[in-house]
């Protein structure tokens, strides 16, 4: 008995010998591994904070950069806004005398009107100021009126074509625009008063068809 199960007890020990060593062999392998990792994540890990101290600079100095531009610039805005209002101030009435003269004989009235303004209300004996600046005003007045009549014409004849269109409401709101304005317009007041019944009309024809509608449809 003991013969046989001594080739046993020495294969088994050359088996646990043999295992032993290659787990032992496997563990130091995996222990390098880990090592070797561990060594690739620090660099990894120092290489990550170096760009983060970086970018951290880095931004300190654009916002410092963006800053100071930012300074500079309303710097600069300040100085062009007190070169301009300087500018304004020290314009000569001489100046603005001639571009108003010019600016009348060219007949546009609403630059010669500005500029023979602010002569008059900086010295009202300026040369001829007293007789040019009237004109200006009156030409200035009579530049309004014609703005005005142009603007009344559309809106009289837009709403003219809308009613003859059927558009009542569209119609009706340019003849109050320019009763408004102007009463006396041409007809429009007589117009308004048309177009107006046209609208109640057509509203109480529209309410009496739908009410029918719905008695038609309650009875079926």
């Amino acid at each position: 008995m003991k013969q046989l199960l001594k080739p046993v007890l020495i294969a088994f020990s050359v088996g646990g010998l043999l295992t032993g060593s290659v787990l032992g062999a496997v563990g130091y392998t995996q222990y390098q591994a880990m090592n070797a990792e561990a060594l690739r994540l620090e660099t990894v890990v120092k290489s990550q904070a170096w760009r983060l101290d970086n970018l951290t600079k880095n931004q300190s100095r654009l916002e410092a950069e963006l800053s100071s531009f930012k300074d500079e610039k309303n710097k600069s805005y300040d100085q062009t806004i007190s070169a301009l209002m300087q500018a304004k101030n020290n314009a000569s009435i001489e100046a603005l005398y001639a571009m108003g003269i010019k600016a009348l004989n060219e007949k546009d009235a609403p630059r010669a009107y500005f500029a023979l303004a602010q002569v008059q209300q900086a010295n009202p004996k300026y040369k001829a100021i007293a007789e040019e600046y009237p004109k200006a005003e009156q030409a200035y007045g009579l530049h309004q009126q014609k703005l005005l009549q142009d603007k009344l014409k559309a809106a009289y004849t837009l709403a003219f074509d809308q009613q003859a269109k059927g558009q009542f409401a569209q119609a009706k709101a340019n003849y109050e625009t320019v009763v408004n304005t102007k009463p006396d317009f041409k007809d429009a007041k007589t117009r308004l008063l048309v177009v107006s019944r046209q609208l109640a009309v057509r509203t109480q024809t529209r309410e009496l068809a739908q009410k029918k509608q719905w008695l038609e449809a309650a009875y079926k």
